[in-house]
């Protein structure tokens, strides 16, 4: 444990060096410090070296100029000592004509020699002195045997001359004169050599009394300046070796190396010196290169390292990002896992384990929990109508609303379609389940905008509670369903409490459902028909068609036990169409058969009046059977054709234009189509059943239904009374103009064979 409390921040500490903004930066700066360090190692080093070489060099022509000096003074020397043996030999007037002519003395080109007696006369043969020896110089020598050597004072013409002197004794030592002999100054710098010691190199010779005899300053030569002798061979001094050093030459301020030798047995000493500048100017020159070349690969290393970061950091910033868009789609997948993509709500499956969290606390508390199960009523209409955007927009509307009206406790899921769930957490008695239920019902049934228009929409709830109607999510749920499912057939837009009685409801509905999908592969489905009688020719006027369903073990079951079912399943389409096509084919072999011309009607169910293909479908039918168009009457329900004016006269238009006639069923329950019957085009108008068993004479029923009756028989419709079931009632109507009924007070539906010989024998009586 310990190693790894030791280890992890060392990890995050190689982590950290390891990202973009700190490596990158840090390399750059390693790899400049490197560069920057071997360029001022590999300048340094050239540095020593020239130094080294400039000082080894200034050794070198200090020896050079010291041997080439030491030959000139030890010949001038030697000179002295043949004019003095010469002198103590021959006739004075005589030695230097001699010594000429016997080759012993210098070239005059370069020497002026001289003898001068005691008072200073010069012997015959002697040259013209450029410095002339006065008195205290002759008596100098005479008190003296040592050379003297003397310079002119400072001057930097090039005609000055270096004065060597010496005493000339006779054989007794006495004082007789002075040898001279006169160099040029600048012979004793002739050997400055430029390709080596530069433009400002110095030569110099220098006496220890303190005067430069003569100096040599690339092409400028100075004699006679004063120096301080001891102050400039400090340092310098040695017997054993040459020393160079690199000072500020005293006589001019220049930084140069030095080395200077003080020559044997003469009061004298030679210099050399090499500018420092001078010396340095290629190495500096190099120097200048090192650091152009070193700026240079720097900057190509920055651009590099630069380049590699911005990579790195794009890279980085890419892996960052796909990592994000990863952990977004993850959380994205995880959240549409969990939630309606449409209203966001907690979808079936967080839905399933919130209500099993909240089962799971309600059994640690000893809590109820209620879940309500909700369904919109009519959803399906605003789909087909209005179109699924708008279907979306109020499934949003309607998600936003229960959550505004519920606890921030409570909880509102969305399983599918328009069916929402609402966990209450925790409640006391099913009187507060009612109370949220009322509250959510209000709240959902307030008007809606969609789609520029105004709707109102309803909501059917069904209640169970926990423990009471179940104790697991699962069962909770489907009692819930059960509940809700009775509440829209108690007229939708209420509730209900889940009962043990609802079950047995339920499970028959299941049974119901599951057959009816197969009724029609089963070729389960078979059609009755209702005799239409005519009251004027008390005779048959027609028939209707109405649908049954041979169930295999509930026997025969009508319309009203699974319509709703078949609704909810989408089967009204292909079952009403199955129905059209059949009572078509009949009706032409009856019509074959009897040589009748009745007319057989169909109901047109919501669903199929509106379907794009209903025209097809009906010409299929007559087409395939072989019935003529007129033989057809379709009947569509008053409720379905208001539910779209302007698109149902178009349909019923062209249901006209197709040839058959047109009823319209159900006619006056809500006066709604009364004030269009003008513009639709129909030929008969079924009055409702409500308004045929209420005709007393006191019921309002009765006054609308005459209404009605007025109303058809001014525009010349035919109206048939629909539900007749007694004499009186089909009294009243033979006395108000209706010319057919239909109902049970003739006869019941009857199957298609008793139908056939119902009108075979109405032929054989008729003829």
């Amino acid at each position: 444990m310990a190693d790894m409390m030791k280890t992890k921040p060392f990890k995050r500490m190689a982590q950290r060096v390891t990202e973009t903004q700190i490596l990158f930066p840090a390399l750059a700066l390693i790899v400049s410090a490197v560069l920057w360090m071997g360029t001022v190692l590999l300048i340094r080093v050239d540095t020593q070296a020239t130094r080294d070489s400039a000082l080894a060099m200034t050794r070198e022509l200090t020896e050079t100029y010291e041997a080439q000096v030491l030959r000139v003074l030890r010949e001038i020397e030697q000179n002295f000592k043949i004019i003095q043996y010469a002198f103590d030999q021959q006739p004075r007037d005589q030695i230097l004509a001699e010594l000429s002519v016997r080759e012993l003395l210098p070239p005059t080109l370069l020497f002026n020699i001289a003898i001068l007696g005691p008072g200073g006369r010069p012997l015959p043969g002697s040259a013209t002195l450029a410095y002339p020896v006065d008195e205290d110089t002759l008596a100098t020598h005479a008190q003296s045997d040592n050379l003297i050597i003397d310079a002119p004072a400072a001057t930097t013409s090039s005609s000055e001359y270096l004065q060597f002197r010496r005493r000339l004794s006779n054989q007794q030592g006495d004082f007789v004169g002075v040898a001279v002999i006169e160099a040029d100054a600048a012979f004793f710098t002739s050997s400055y050599d430029e390709s080596r010691m530069g433009e400002n190199g110095m030569l110099a010779l220098i006496g220890t009394e303190g005067q430069v005899k003569v100096r040599r300053l690339g092409q400028q030569v100075i004699a006679g300046e004063p120096m301080n002798y001891g102050e400039f061979m400090e340092g310098l001094a040695s017997d054993m070796e040459t020393v160079s050093l690199l000072r500020r030459s005293p006589l001019d301020g220049e930084l140069r190396y030095i080395s200077a030798r003080a020559l044997f047995g003469f009061p004298l000493a030679v210099a050399v010196g090499l500018s420092e500048a001078e010396q340095h100017a290629p190495m500096q020159a190099r120097a200048d290169t090192y650091i152009a070349r070193g700026a240079l690969i720097n900057l190509l290393l920055l651009l590099v390292i630069g380049l590699l970061w911005r990579l790195s950091a794009q890279l980085a910033r890419s892996r960052r990002l796909e990592v994000e868009n990863k952990i977004a789609h993850a959380e994205q997948i995880e959240y549409l896992a969990y939630h309606d993509g449409l209203t966001g709500l907690p979808n079936r499956s967080l839905f399933s384990k919130l209500l099993s969290q909240n089962i799971a606390q309600g059994v640690r508390a000893n809590t109820q929990l209620a879940l309500m199960f909700l369904d919109l009523d009519h959803f399906k209409y605003i789909n087909d109508t209005l179109g699924h955007d708008a279907g979306d927009d109020l499934l949003k509307e309607v998600s936003q609303r229960l959550r505004d009206a519920l606890r921030e406790s409570d909880i509102v899921a969305r399983l599918g379609g328009d069916e929402f769930v609402v966990i209450l957490p925790v409640v006391k008695t099913a009187e507060e389940c009612v109370t949220v239920a009322r509250k959510i019902i209000q709240t959902v049934a307030k008007p809606y905008q969609l789609a520029g228009q105004n709707f109102s929409v309803t909501a059917s709830i069904g209640i169970s509670m926990f423990p009471e109607d179940g104790r697991d999510e699962e069962t909770l749920t489907k009692h819930a369903d059960i509940a809700m499912y009775k509440a829209k057939q108690e007229g939708k837009n209420t509730f209900q409490l889940y009962s043990s009685n609802l079950h047995a409801e339920s499970i028959e509905r299941l049974a119901l459902e599951s057959n009816l999908r197969q009724a029609l592969e089963r070729d389960q489905f078979t059609l009755m028909f209702q005799v239409k009688q005519n009251l004027k020719r008390d005779g048959i006027s027609g028939v209707q068609a109405v649908l049954r369903w041979q169930h295999p073990h509930m026997g025969l079951v009508t319309p009203s036990r699974f319509l709703k079912a078949a609704e909810e399943m989408g089967l009204l389409v292909p079952i009403g169409r199955w129905m059209l096509n059949q009572a078509c084919r009949l009706h032409q072999q009856w019509l074959a058969a009897s040589g009748q011309t009745l007319c057989i009607a169909v109901e047109l169910w919501r669903p199929m009046f509106y379907a794009s293909h209903l025209l097809a479908d009906i010409q299929s039918a007559l087409k395939d059977a072989g019935l003529p168009p007129e033989c057809l009457e379709v009947e569509i329900s008053e409720s379905v054709l208001m539910e779209d004016i302007d698109k149902s006269i178009k349909i019923l238009s062209n249901l006209k234009a197709l040839g058959v006639r047109i009823a319209l069923g159900n006619f006056g329950v809500g006066y709604s189509c009364m004030g269009n019957l003008r513009s639709l085009p129909v030929d008969v108008i079924k009055l409702d059943r409500s308004f045929v068993s209420n005709l007393s004479p006191d019921n309002e029923d009765r006054e609308r239904a005459e209404a009605i009756c007025t109303l058809g028989k001014s525009l010349g419709m035919t109206l048939i009374a629909d539900g007749v079931e007694t004499d009186s009632q089909m009294q009243y109507l033979k006395a108000n103009s209706t010319r057919c009924l239909e109902g049970f007070y003739r006869n019941s539906p009857m199957t298609a064979e008793a139908f056939s010989n119902l009108i075979q024998s109405l032929e054989r009586q008729a003829s």
